[in-house]
């Protein structure tokens, strides 16, 4: 009888849960992080709340802002959400 190892899968974050917990980890509001980013407040929301995907420049000031490095940001993104960004 042959054992079948059970390999346990690490979930992919969402591009919105890494924003997310950058942001909290910063201990910025949303209104504080959008000012130091250079964003709408409402625009922040949305991303964090996976209903909006940022254009490239924007992702790279949010990166450069809270300190995450784009991979990680871009990690949970297929390759439809990859190419609305410009990724490919």
């Amino acid at each position: 009888m042959t054992r079948h190892k059970t390999i346990k899968r690490r979930k992919k974050k969402s591009m919105g849960e890494v924003v997310r917990e950058a942001r909290e980890d910063m201990g910025f509001t949303y209104r504080q992080a959008a000012s130091e980013i250079g964003i709408w407040f409402s625009t922040l929301h949305d991303i964090e709340n996976d209903k909006a995907i940022p254009r490239l420049d924007t992702a790279v000031k949010i990166c450069n802002t809270l300190m995450i490095p784009i991979d990680e940001m871009i990690e949970g993104l297929n390759e439809t959400m990859r190419r609305r960004m410009w990724l490919i």
